[in-house]
């Protein structure tokens, strides 16, 4: 790995006529209530411990400041490897203060080009996901927005400003101090900013920042994997495209059927070996990818013949036709089908293991 270096920076100098992208390896915008809940408590406690009624402006350069973490970018396009579900939460956060400040006919200098910006003469959110475009402009301009066919991060985002607007303490944060805690939180939020020169150097930084304490879910780590192995952008962000449409397929009955799919399918197709059934036995190939299968899949990779950069992209492939099988399957379980009855009928005799003998039979590109 090159060289790694972390500057500290303010949340003015993180966001300020800055443009980011969302890496790849990144899940969704996933913060719940409770997240927004601590960020707001937490920063508005810390404001408060500093500020004195009759305080000017000028007395925030005194302050205490706050601590928010790192942030990791890849070079290439500014990309976020780690820290956009702080700096999506604290840019809605932004806008809201923005539109509190219209209310009541008052203005920050910073805090709109913290939220977009211009470039080459087109203004654009600082946060520039084209997915997410109708839905901030609608936040922005303090406007309705019909999220029922949104993905899963525009709907998050989207609900969680409307729970800002809900529990924002205004009776703590009035007209007297709002432009003091606005300085505030610009100038005194610090972040360590750290910069991958290599794609290769940003997925190492992701795995160690995110492995040890599965922050990602197994299924996002595994997806950040694959894909740092491909080598053509326009390939890897294709394929990215596929690959989160397939996910929040399976996840439209259970969030965690996603998961279930890619143990089961890794054990039909990879798995030679299983633990003997004795006290104190080894964990072999079907226990482990139990468990944390985005680890397994990187220590056999060799087993599953992923030398190239083609062999990766014939992975997701083989993920793509896999998942279609099973969903398949899974309908045949659920609803009956004269053709397919007896996999409705093995379903209801519990047969807990239908799915895996069935994918253990199937090879790659067989016809229905």
């Amino acid at each position: 790995m090159n060289k790694i270096e972390g500057r500290p920076k303010t949340l003015k100098e993180l966001l300020q006529n800055t443009k980011y992208t969302i890496h790849y390896y990144q899940r969704e915008y996933m913060w719940q209530e409770k997240h927004i809940e601590e960020l707001i408590e937490d920063i508005t406690s810390e404001f408060l411990e500093h500020y004195i009624d009759g305080d000017n402006r000028q007395n925030v350069a005194n302050y205490g400041g706050y601590f928010m973490g790192s942030i990791v970018l890849s070079g290439r396009e500014n990309a976020i490897i780690d820290g956009q579900q702080r700096l999506s939460s604290l840019t809605l956060l932004l806008i809201y203060l923005n539109n509190k400040l219209k209310e009541i006919d008052k203005t920050h200098d910073s805090i709109p080009f913290m939220i977009f910006s211009q470039s080459f003469g087109v203004e654009s959110f600082n946060l520039n996901i084209d997915e997410r475009k109708e839905c901030m402009n609608a936040i922005f301009n303090n406007k309705e927005f019909d999220i029922n066919n949104s993905n899963e991060s525009v709907k998050n985002l989207y609900k969680r400003y409307q729970y800002i607007k809900e529990i924002f303490p205004q009776d703590d944060i009035t007209e007297k101090n709002i432009l003091h805690f606005c300085d505030w939180i610009i100038e005194k939020l610090f972040f360590i900013e750290i910069a991958a020169s290599t794609e290769q150097d940003a997925h190492k930084i992701f795995i160690s920042m995110n492995d040890r304490g599965l922050n990602l879910t197994s299924t996002e780590m595994i997806k950040g994997y694959i894909l740092s192995k491909i080598k053509a952008d326009n390939e890897r962000e294709e394929l990215n495209v596929k690959w989160k449409e397939k996910i929040l397929s399976l996840k439209e009955n259970d969030n965690k059927e996603d998961e279930a799919f890619i143990k089961i399918w890794l054990r039909s197709q990879y798995a030679d070996t299983i633990r003997q059934g004795k006290l104190g036995a080894e964990n072999k190939d079907f226990e482990i990818i139990g468990g944390g299968f985005h680890k397994w899949v990187r220590d056999e990779k060799e087993k599953l013949g992923l030398k190239t950069s083609e062999d990766y992209k014939d992975f997701i492939e083989k993920f793509l036709y896999f998942a279609d099988i099973y969903k398949m399957i899974k309908n045949y379980e659920y609803i009956y089908d004269k053709e397919y009855k007896y996999i409705f009928y093995n379903y209801k005799l519990d047969f807990t293991f239908q799915m895996q003998l069935l994918l253990a039979s199937i090879s790659y590109k067989d016809s229905k």
